[in-house]
């Protein structure tokens, strides 16, 4: 399920540092490292956990009319319920695969707020909508 860890980070040193030394809030860090190691609070994850209430087929599934697997790829890339802030992104300069945006400084922050803004991340919620506007 999802895109592996091998297959979407480097090995961690100075330029990984480098991508979270300018993130302006402690949730968005968090949510962007999350995002990287695809250890993220959603569906894909939680059934590759077999968390309760995960365990049964289909459990990984997202909420959009697609019912595509629920990855960071998914959510950022392609889920059909949250174009409109893909598109608020894409007018900052967001895009290209999630590999590449999960390398680049700038888009990785943007990623984090896209995660945010989607309501997908239940532990974070508490976060003021303002530190993640675009």
């Amino acid at each position: 399920m999802g895109i592996g860890v091998k297959q979407l980070v480097d090995q961690p040193g100075k330029q990984v540092l480098e991508l979270h030394k300018d993130v302006p809030h402690k949730a968005l860090t968090s949510v962007a490292i999350q995002l990287r190691f695809n250890h993220i609070d959603l569906n894909s994850y939680k059934a590759r956990m077999k968390l309760p209430g995960f365990r049964q087929p289909n459990s990984h599934r997202c909420t959009c009319i697609g019912s595509a697997e629920q990855t960071p790829e998914h959510i950022l890339m392609e889920c059909p319920e949250l174009a409109p802030l893909r598109k608020t992104a894409k007018e900052l300069g967001f895009g290209g695969t999630i590999k590449e945006v999960l390398k680049n400084a700038t888009f990785l922050v943007q990623a984090a707020k896209i995660m945010l803004q989607s309501g997908r991340l239940k532990q974070i919620q508490h976060v003021n909508p303002y530190l993640y506007a675009f």
